[in-house]
Formats: structure tokens, C-alpha cells, sequence
């Protein structure tokens, strides 16, 4: 009888030997024992494979419990960081708590500054539109200012020529008499009628109202020009006849002018020299006063006529403050002086 593959095989065959289950087989001891060898054999080879099995499968098992439990300790590992993470993340929210409540009281105080922000813009437009209307007030007070100071500007001005126009209105008569020595304990009035009636050659008598010398100069036994004399006559015919022989003194040390204020003596000896320059030029030259006519037309200093514009359509140009200059027209006194600056009229040298 073959042998039976497994033991399936071996139990169905016991079967079929007990049972006389086997076609003209007969049962007997010696079958049986067959039987039962080849079923010891077959359990023996099956036990011995499953015990293969079950070792086979422990050490799958031992490997797998090995495993696990690194993967126990990776588990451990990731666990202490899932709570330190826990931690972490505990303290994050507690943080975020703070932060969230910062950001209120933040933006609490930004709703706050915000609101200042608008009012003080409102009370900044308010306070510019105080200061535009006090601008406009502080413009139109200054500008009346202004006006009101021209004004006293122009009033100081006009007495300021007023003054001064007295001042050479009391000076009309008064003759400065220049170069005449001066002696100790001397008569002014005498010796003055003594060089008119020499000098002059005038033997009429003249009427003074008062002699006397003045400024600095050359005092009696001193060296340089003696002071010079000024005589105030009573009558304007007198003048006029000294000032009429006054060509007798040319090309003598002497001198005769009228006295003007100190103002107009400046301007006078300004405008000698161009007097003198104009007379070389063969031009008709008169001054009065401060101010030069040359050839019948008001001289204006280079200074003075720079600022003067020209007359719209033509040629003529015009100054109409603070001082009128007209030129190609017949002359007239500027309505003020510009003071120029220093030189007076000698009528003899």
C-alpha cells in the first residue's frame, strides 16, 4: 500500500482498515500495526513541520515584539514631544491671550489717539482759519500803518523843507566873505567895510545887522586860512551891489557866497564841479539854491536818473517820487529835494 501523502491521507485510510471500508482488503493485526506506524511516522513529520512552523513563526513574532518595541520607544520619544509640544502650545495660547489682549487695549488706544487726532484737526482748522481772518486783519492794519506812515513820512518831509526853506529865507540877506586875515582883538565889522570899500571898490556905506566870523580856521599868529566872515545886510540892494563887484576878485585869495544851511551847502558843493565842467563846455549854467540848471533844464545827478522810467510814447523821462524831474521842459522846482551833496557857488575865486 503506498503511503499516504499527509496525515488526511492516513486517517481516512485507518478508516477504511478498522471499518473494512477497503475492497478485498482484510483486517489484521498486521495492517493494523502498518496503519499505526505510518500514522506515528505521518504525526511525527506533521508535528514536526508545525513545531518548524510555530518556531519559524515565534521568531517572526520575537522579531515583530522587537520591532514594536522600537517602535514603542519612537512612540515614547514622539509622545514626550507631543506633550512638550502640549506645553508649548499651552503657553502659546496663554501668550496669544495676552497678545489678543494687548492688540485691544492697542487698538483702544489708537480709537483714542484717533479720536484726539480728529479733534485736534478740527481745532487746527478752526485755529488756521482764526489766524487767516487775523492775517487778513494784521494786512489790512499794516498796510493803513504803512499809508499812515507814508503819510508822516511825507509830513515829516514836507517840514523838514519847510524848516529848511525858513532856514535859507533867514539866511536871504547873509553874505560869507572868505580869506580875509584875521587880527587880535580885531572889529570884524570895520575891517569887513575896510576890504569891501579896497577889494569891491564900493564907497557907499552899508547897512549890517550883525558881522561876526564863524567856524574853524586859521586863528590870529596861526598858520592856514582865516575864518570867514558873515555879514547879514539890511537891504537886498546892498547885497546885490557887493555881488555884482565881486568879479573884481578873481585872481585873489578871496571869496564871497551866499550862505545856504548846512543841507544845501552839501548839495551845492556836489555840484560845483559839474557847474565848472558845464561852464567849460560853453553851456549856460545858473544854480539856485541846491539844484543846477543847465542850459534852462534841472541837471540830474547819474545816480538820481538811473530810477527814472521813461514816459510811456516818448522820450521824455519822468520822476514823480518822492521828487518831480522833468527834462525838455521848461523848469520847474521839484516838489522835494533829493539831498546831493556838497559844494557852494562861488561867484569869485
Amino acid at each position: 500500500m503506498a503511503s499516504p501523502q499527509n496525515t488526511s491521507d492516513v486517517i481516512a485510510q485507518s478508516r477504511s482498515v478498522l471499518f473494512e471500508e477497503l475492497s478485498g482488503t482484510e483486517v489484521t493485526l498486521e495492517n493494523v500495526y502498518a496503519l499505526v506506524q505510518r500514522l506515528g511516522t505521518t504525526l511525527n513529520d506533521s508535528i514536526s513541520k508545525l513545531g518548524n512552523s510555530v518556531n519559524s513563526r515565534l521568531a517572526s513574532l520575537e522579531n515583530a515584539i522587537t520591532k514594536i518595541d522600537d517602535v514603542f520607544a519612537e512612540v515614547t520619544k514622539v509622545s514626550t514631544r507631543v506633550h512638550s509640544l502640549e506645553e508649548n502650545m499651552s503657553d502659546m495660547n496663554q501668550k496669544y491671550i495676552e497678545l489678543q489682549q494687548n492688540l485691544e487695549d492697542v487698538s483702544n488706544i489708537f480709537d483714542e489717539v484717533r479720536n484726539k487726532s480728529l479733534q485736534t484737526e478740527k481745532e487746527v482748522k478752526e485755529l488756521k482759519k482764526k489766524i487767516s481772518l487775523q492775517e487778513a486783519e494784521f494786512q489790512k492794519l499794516q498796510k493803513e500803518s504803512i499809508e499812515k506812515l507814508d503819510r508822516m513820512v511825507e509830513s515829516q518831509d514836507e517840514i523838514k523843507e519847510q524848516v529848511l526853506d525858513l532856514k535859507c529865507r533867514s539866511m536871504k540877506y547873509n553874505l560869507v566873505f572868505s580869506g580875509i586875515s584875521e587880527r587880535r582883538n580885531e572889529n570884524t565889522e570895520e575891517i569887513l567895510r575896510s576890504f569891501i570899500v579896497e577889494e569891491l571898490g564900493i564907497d557907499e556905506y552899508l547897512d549890517f545887522t550883525n558881522v561876526h566870523r564863524f567856524g574853524s580856521g586859521a586863528r590870529p599868529g596861526e598858520d592856514g586860512k582865516p575864518r570867514p566872515i558873515v555879514a547879514r545886510f539890511i537891504y537886498q540892494k546892498d547885497l546885490s551891489s557887493v555881488l555884482a563887484n565881486a568879479k573884481y576878485l578873481r585872481g585873489k585869495p578871496y571869496g564871497i557866497n551866499r550862505q545856504f544851511p548846512q543841507e544845501v551847502e552839501q548839495a551845492r558843493r556836489s555840484l560845483y564841479p559839474v557847474m565848472k565842467t558845464m561852464r567849460a563846455e560853453g553851456k549856460k549854467v545858473k544854480m539856485i539854491r541846491d539844484m543846477l540848471f543847465v542850459n534852462d533844464i534841472l541837471y540830474v545827478p547819474p545816480e538820481a536818473a538811473e530810477s527814472v522810467s521813461p514816459t510811456v510814447g516818448g522820450s521824455t523821462p519822468t520822476r514823480t517820487s518822492p521828487m518831480e524831474y522833468r527834462y525838455g521842459s521848461t523848469p520847474r522846482r521839484p516838489t522835494k529835494r533829493i539831498r546831493r551833496g556838497p559844494t557852494p557857488d562861488r561867484y569869485a575865486s
